[in-house]
């Protein structure tokens, strides 16, 4: 029997109990990439207004707050650039947010809830998330769930979670990143009717688009009944939203794109008050948006900046560094100082890679955290392993893969 396809994939799996994003390089797919830079940022950046919000107006109920992803997958994405062979997915960077906030901000209780329709990657996502989820105590226990179940059957219980009085909810950011154009707006009305909620949604622009074309050309030879079939997954994916207009006044593929997020940005327009766009880079012949609603205008312009920061690449990126960006600087400090021990300031210092103050704290926590480094809270310094404490479970790209690049092991 043949092994079934996945609906990202055009090719059938090599290994049925791993997922795709497993089984291929992050780097080989930029809009993959672009969109786990821009969450990464944003998470942290959300997750640390609300705890800080906290810490300043009695009145402010964010002692706790949820993120939620409903697509998670199994955690991982393969890697030919970092030193570990990997990078993580949403899922696990939303609870390494999640952790670094309760560590500046003891007073604010993050809660993770994933999910998944698959029963085979959501084991593999908990063991992921493990770290996390199996600390001993505060700040490093993060409350972290994984559940195995369709995405519609999750928001509403996850949404009486988040209930501190019966018409008051804390505040919570979600992410739903469907493989396809199943997502019906329906099925989204218990969360886009809760008050303090903010909601991603990456949407496949390129992929709508097609469909509408193929409805609304009338030189296809498609009968009435033909077309109908074909429209009603459309109707569905934008509710009440005018998607047979989408294209008008469109000059070009990249308007017609642009035509199709803002249709379907505006198909919630009832109920958020700041329904924005944002377009991922292009790779593979996809085209896709990350669509963000929020309630509020500081909400909205924190998520474009860091959605355009994250479109800068190269020096232009300044002091931002990214996951990849950080465990090479990791691994190379590791290797350059073997079993040393190092202050801060030292860690200013050294020249074997050169990092500013902020870069310095960032290296030191990742470093620790994925296992180059120890912390040593007594002395406050950090000593430097012989060897990566986190081995990699398996090669995800063995030398007879067909993947591009090659992969590098720490041993």
């Amino acid at each position: 029997m043949a092994r079934p396809r996945h609906p990202r994939s055009n090719t059938a799996s090599t290994a049925p109990d791993l997922h795709v994003d497993e089984q291929k390089p992050i780097e080989a797919h930029k809009q993959t990439e672009h969109k786990l830079d821009v969450w990464r940022r944003y998470t942290g950046r959300y997750l640390s207004i609300i705890a800080r919000a906290n810490e300043k107006n009695r009145f402010f109920r964010g002692d706790h707050v949820f993120v939620v992803d409903l697509f998670a997958g199994a955690g991982r994405h393969g890697s030919t650039e970092n030193p570990l062979g990997e990078v993580p997915g949403t899922a696990r960077l939303a609870c390494h947010a999640a952790r670094s906030v309760q560590r500046a901000h003891p007073r604010t209780t993050v809660h993770v809830r994933l999910s998944d329709s698959n029963e085979v990657w959501c084991r593999r996502l908990e063991k992921q998330v493990a770290e996390y989820a199996d600390a001993t105590a505060f700040p490093e226990r993060v409350d972290v769930t994984v559940d195995t179940a369709d995405f519609a059957a999750r928001i509403a219980p996850i949404i009486t979670e988040t209930h501190y009085a019966p018409t008051k909810r804390f505040c919570s950011l979600w992410m739903i990143d469907p493989f396809n154009l199943q997502l019906p707006i329906g099925s989204l009305e218990p969360l886009i009717n809760a008050p303090s909620v903010e909601l991603i949604i990456n949407l496949d622009a390129g992929g709508a688009r097609r469909e509408i074309k193929a409805v609304t050309d009338n030189t296809n030879r498609l009968t009435p009944e033909q077309r109908i079939s074909m429209a009603a997954p459309l109707d569905r994916l934008f509710g009440n939203a005018p998607w047979r207009h989408a294209f008008d006044g469109a000059e070009n593929f990249e308007s017609e794109l642009i035509g199709v997020a803002r249709t379907y940005a505006n198909a919630f327009a009832g109920s958020f008050d700041h329904c924005n766009y944002h377009k991922l880079r292009s790779s593979n012949g996809q085209h896709r948006y990350l669509i963000h609603l929020s309630n509020h205008p500081k909400a909205a312009e924190a998520f474009t900046k860091d959605y355009e920061a994250s479109r800068k690449t190269g020096f232009a990126k300044g002091n931002s560094l990214g996951w990849t960006d950080r465990s090479k600087m990791s691994a190379a400090l590791m290797e350059g100082f073997p079993e040393v021990e190092m202050s801060m300031e030292e860690l200013q210092t050294q020249t074997v890679v050169l990092l500013n103050k902020q870069q310095a704290k960032v290296i030191r926590e990742h470093a620790c955290d994925e296992g180059f480094a120890t912390f040593d809270q007594r002395t406050q310094k950090i000593k430097w392993n012989a060897k990566c404490a986190k081995a990699l479970e398996l090669n995800l790209f063995p030398a007879d893969s067909t993947q591009p690049g090659t992969q590098t092991r720490l041993l």
